[in-house]
């Protein structure tokens, strides 16, 4: 995978920074809730740590042994989840998260990177609790990027669709070889003075750790994408980032929006809007700071058309295109019910003149563009056979 390809199937908030082990100082403990939820207020990714448990939970910590951010001796694959939330706690007084509470916490609001930690050869077992953890919650696959050493725990992911992208360290230089069987390299800043690295992150992508210096990031190789950052301002990091990084020939977007229906007298209609670019489309709009997907599609139908809706998000189709030169775009629909009597407003009028409902032999027909037709058709399928 080269970078435009790469760039293609991330969120674009990867390229401004990573934050290690989240936003962390000494009132914030790394890998805990606090500082997760510091990354979140700050619009700022996240990097974390999983471990299996011994009841094959996976918990997040960096260390395998608990006592550095705890105090207190102990293994995480040595004990159940149950025992390290009952009996250990972070050094600023926070519980240990286990994934799956972090990811309630997350909610897509900002792109996660996820480190598997393997122990003892546990690499299978470690890959499959994470595909079963992420299976089913993930919303938008370009928010996600798993990374490891051990380039064997990446290897069953392949069937999740995430990006997977391997770790190298200077002392572990040799796996470097595996790099063509992934989507990219996840470098020890050290390595920035290997001719092949550097021949190699010129068409892939390339992140760097760990950065906690402005001036560290200064020295990096313009080919660099992004970096994985600690105990430093997030705006210093990503405005020095983008001063020294090679320019992308493409910028990537994201929207999010919803087939939005009503049933009046058993028929179902479709909400349609009509642009003042002269086309039909389904409603949508990019995503707000602070926001979860499920949120800015509820927003946008509701300050486009004054419509209330509650989301079936079981139903999540995605459509790509370039809008316009240099730019590509990813819009991701869910389904929404009108859940009120609202009259239909038009309330945004720079972009849309008029908004309907329609059946669905003519909402086909209205709407302009193939990809949206397709979607409007998935929807339309999945709520009859419903």
């Amino acid at each position: 995978m080269n970078k435009i390809q790469f760039i293609k199937k991330s969120n674009p908030l990867f390229f401004s920074g990573i934050a290690h082990r989240g936003l962390h100082d000494k009132e914030k403990t790394e890998n805990g809730l606090p500082a997760f939820e510091s990354a979140v207020k700050h619009n700022t990714p996240i990097e974390l740590d999983v471990h299996l448990t011994k009841d094959n939970h996976l918990i997040v910590c960096h260390d395998s042994e608990l006592e550095r951010t705890t105090n207190k001796k102990g293994i995480i694959e040595e004990l159940t989840l149950k025992e390290i939330q009952d009996n250990y706690s972070l050094l600023d007084k926070s519980k240990i998260p286990s994934l799956q509470e972090v990811l309630s916490l997350v909610q897509e609001k900002v792109p996660l990177v996820i480190e598997l930690k393997t122990y003892k050869k546990n690499n299978k077992p470690l890959a499959k609790a994470l595909y079963n953890e992420l299976k089913d919650k993930i919303i938008n696959p370009t928010n996600y990027m798993i990374i490891a050493f051990d380039p064997r725990a990446l290897f069953p992911l392949k069937k999740l669709g995430l990006l997977r992208v391997l770790l190298v360290a200077e002392e572990r230089y040799d796996v470097f070889f595996f790099r063509h069987f992934f989507d990219g390299v996840d470098i020890e800043d050290k390595l920035l003075t290997k001719n092949k690295v550097l021949k190699y992150i010129d068409n892939h992508f390339a992140n760097v750790w760990t950065i906690e210096k402005k001036e560290q990031i200064e020295h990096l190789s313009p080919s660099v994408d992004t970096i994985t950052y600690q105990y430093l301002d997030p705006t210093i990091a990503k405005s020095t980032l983008e001063k020294v990084r090679n320019p992308y020939p493409i910028k990537k977007e994201t929207s999010y929006g919803a087939v939005v229906y009503k049933k009046e007298k058993s028929q179902i209609l479709y909400l349609v809007e009509h642009m003042a670019l002269g086309h039909t489309s389904l409603c949508k709009g990019h995503i707000e700071k602070g926001e979860t997907p499920y949120q800015c599609a509820i927003r946008e139908v509701k300050e486009e058309t004054n419509q209330d809706i509650e989301l079936d998000v079981s139903f999540k189709e995605k459509i790509s295109f370039y809008p316009s030169d240099g730019v590509y775009k990813d819009v991701i629909f869910f389904l929404g019910q009108i859940k009120n009597k609202n009259e239909l407003i038009d309330k945004n009028d720079t972009e849309v003149t008029k908004s309907e409902f329609l059946p669905f032999d003519k909402a086909i027909k209205r709407i302009t563009y193939p990809s949206d037709k397709k979607v409007l058709k998935l929807a339309n399928k999945y709520l009859n056979k419903k």
